[in-house]
C-alpha cells in the first residue's frame, strides 16, 4: 500500500488533475458569462413586452355580437 504523500504527489504530477481543474475554470467562466448575458438581455426583453402590453391595453375591446 502506498503512503498518502506518494499518492498525492502522483495525483499532482498527472495531467488528469490539471485537465479537471481547467474544465472547472472553464465551466465557471461560461456560467458567469451566461448569467451576465441573461441579466443584460432580460431587461430589454421585459421592456419590450411591457411596451407591447401597454399598447394592447390601449386598444378598444372587440364587441361580441349576440345571437
Amino acid at each position: 500500500m502506498e503512503r498518502p504523500v506518494t499518492t498525492i504527489q502522483r495525483f499532482a504530477i498527472e495531467e488528469d488533475a490539471a485537465t479537471l481543474a481547467e474544465y472547472g475554470l472553464l465551466l465557471g467562466l461560461i456560467s458567469i458569462v451566461a448569467v451576465l448575458a441573461v441579466a443584460a438581455v432580460g431587461v430589454d426583453v421585459f421592456s419590450s413586452l411591457d411596451a407591447a402590453h401597454q399598447e394592447l391595453g390601449a386598444l378598444p375591446s372587440p364587441s361580441v355580437p349576440t345571437p
